[in-house]
């Protein structure tokens, strides 16, 4: 898989994931975003360092559209502290966008501001 490839199997994922949310063909893009995540896994395994963080968002949306919420919060925590530990800025401050997203879905609207003000905070940096 090249490089460019990587980053568009996550944002299909992501959009992929995003779908069944606000589509009636569920089926459809749950495949799409299974057959994304697995090609994606395949690159994690070659560079850790590079790809686990967005990898733990992937998963974390995934248990989210599937209802395993507990999964998805776990998920969501450790892909902001593997990019926090990897020094991605800019990506620590998109999972917490999608993380204040999931909190906002649950009614935790404190907890969805702080993560939401602070994704803005970074994606500025």
């Amino acid at each position: 898989m090249r490089f460019t490839d990587v980053y568009h199997s996550i944002y299909e994922c992501l959009t992929a994931f995003h779908q069944p949310r606000s589509s009636e063909d569920e089926a459809k893009w749950m495949e799409i975003a299974g057959n994304d995540l697995a090609s994606y896994r395949k690159c994690v395994d070659h560079r850790v360092w590079t790809f686990e963080n967005k990898l733990l968002l992937l998963e974390a949306e995934q248990h989210f559209v599937i209802g395993n919420y507990i999964e998805a919060e776990e998920k969501y925590t450790a892909s902001i502290a593997s990019a926090k530990k990897h020094r991605f800025f800019h990506e620590d401050g998109l999972v917490k966008e999608f993380f204040g997203r999931f909190l906002q879905e649950l009614g935790r609207i404190d907890e969805a501001e702080e993560h939401l003000a602070n994704s803005r905070v970074l994606i500025r940096e």
